[in-house]
């Protein structure tokens, strides 16, 4: 759950990354249940980010959805 201006949003890992099983890794935002955006990365990517730059690109990427939700998502669900 992640707290912005009062408006609670949703990021969630839909699915893990997994080289040997090929699966990628899915992260979502989400606002009262509904999807308003989500990002994928494959597999050998994940893998590659964290060999080359030390850390998961999972946290990074909840990172980005929360500054994706102070710049733009925030201002879609509060217009409607």
């Amino acid at each position: 759950m992640f707290v912005h201006n009062g408006a609670k949003f949703e990021i969630k890992t839909i699915s893990e990354a997994n080289l040997i099983d090929n699966i990628d890794l899915i992260v979502a935002i989400k606002f009262n249940g509904k999807l308003l955006g989500f990002y994928h990365s494959h597999s050998e990517a994940v893998m590659e980010f964290k060999y080359q730059n030390k850390a998961e690109l999972e946290d990074c990427l909840y990172d980005i959805a929360k500054s994706e939700i102070k710049s733009k998502f925030f201002e879609m669900v509060i217009v409607k």
